[in-house]
């Protein structure tokens, strides 16, 4: 990490984002370090990936061959990508670069619902799931 603390990496798998606009973004080689409670993605491997950017009006705009595929907000120093409200922050494997099939998160998680569904309130959460 950037202030040289080793952190465990229980994985290492391609994600694939679905983002509001239709478009999907895939992310190679990604780790995924339960200890860190952000999602993050970095733009640096985008670029090398040949994505760019524009910022502006605390908003992030996603282009791939000129055409812009997603956006964001800036929200406390972080650009948050708008994903598809169906798809919001679930993160489809596509492929897996380790020996393990288990699910390394529990599905009925409340934590994971409130991920899901773009960091809804608990209270939102049952009424949710008492419809």
């Amino acid at each position: 990490m950037g202030n040289r603390v080793k952190v465990l990496v229980e994985a290492v798998r391609t994600y694939r984002l679905i983002l509001d606009t239709g478009f999907h973004l895939d992310l190679f080689d990604t780790f995924y370090v339960p200890s860190i409670s952000r999602n993050l993605v970095s733009l640096s491997k985008l670029d090398v990936a040949g994505y760019s950017f524009r910022f502006g009006n605390n908003c992030l705009s996603l282009y791939k061959r000129n055409c812009m595929i997603g956006s964001g907000t800036l929200c406390d120093g972080l650009y948050k990508l708008n994903l598809d409200n169906l798809y919001a922050e679930t993160l489809m494997t596509l492929h897996h670069n380790v020996g393990t099939k288990r699910s390394l998160v529990n599905e009925r998680s409340a934590y994971l619902w409130h991920k899901r569904l773009g960091h809804i309130s608990n209270e939102r959460i049952q009424k949710i799931s008492k419809e």
